[in-house]
């Protein structure tokens, strides 16, 4: 689900979506369904469309845990 980052102070690095279709190896168009249907939490900088979206790299891991243990997506 896309979030809105309002004063985020976090430690945990952010993601580009280009890196994480990368990490988890799949398209762009694939990785934007599973931010619409909530497998993957994503936040967008910015107010406007064509704003950044960014994607925590410790929610990118626990999904690839999740998979990794369910034997697939």
């Amino acid at each position: 689900t896309l979030r809105h980052a309002m004063n985020v102070v976090d430690t945990d690095r952010c993601m580009t979506f280009d890196e994480v279709a990368e990490r988890i190896g799949v398209s762009k168009s694939t990785l934007q369904r599973y931010i619409s249907a909530g497998p993957i939490p994503a936040f967008q900088l910015g107010g406007r469309s064509g704003s950044l979206i960014r994607i925590r790299e410790s929610d990118v891991a626990r999904v690839m845990s999740r998979w990794s243990t369910r034997g697939g997506r």
